[in-house]
């Protein structure tokens, strides 16, 4: 039977941007690029900015619809289980399922911007959240 193996490389390159390019990306709409996480459920509480990317990495860290204790969830809401939150920052890493193989599974370590937003919906007990462009 066929087996399947996950490689991940790190490399640890420097890479010198010409001038004019560094001053382009120092005048970019920075707010463009950020999501803010909104807690459904605790509508007192401020929002959460995070990179505009988490609007994938959101998958990495919800729990299906369907599961035990997820209620019915709105269009766009998402619901991430407060034990699961917890081991993730015990453990500093997630697990990711490989879509060729469901038997293949790598842990991934936390970025410091999704350990922090981890750390948040913690400290609030935060499970039901909504995302949106800044």
């Amino acid at each position: 039977m066929p087996t399947c193996s996950l490689f991940v490389f790190t490399l640890d390159l420097e890479i010198e941007f010409p001038s004019h390019a560094r001053n382009a990306r120092k005048h970019s709409n920075t707010k463009a690029r950020n999501l803010l996480v909104y807690p459904v459920d605790k509508p007192e509480l401020p929002p959460f900015k995070m990179p505009h990317r988490f609007r994938t990495d959101v998958a990495y860290f919800m729990t299906p619809a369907g599961e035990e204790g997820v209620p019915e969830l709105a269009a766009g809401e998402y619901w991430v289980r407060l034990k699961d939150a917890r081991r993730w920052l015990d453990e500093l890493v997630f697990e990711v399922v490989s879509p060729l193989a469901a038997t293949s599974t790598a842990e991934i370590e936390l970025t410091e911007e999704q350990e922090q937003w981890l750390e948040w919906m913690v400290e609030h007990e935060v499970e039901r959240i909504r995302l949106e462009a800044e």
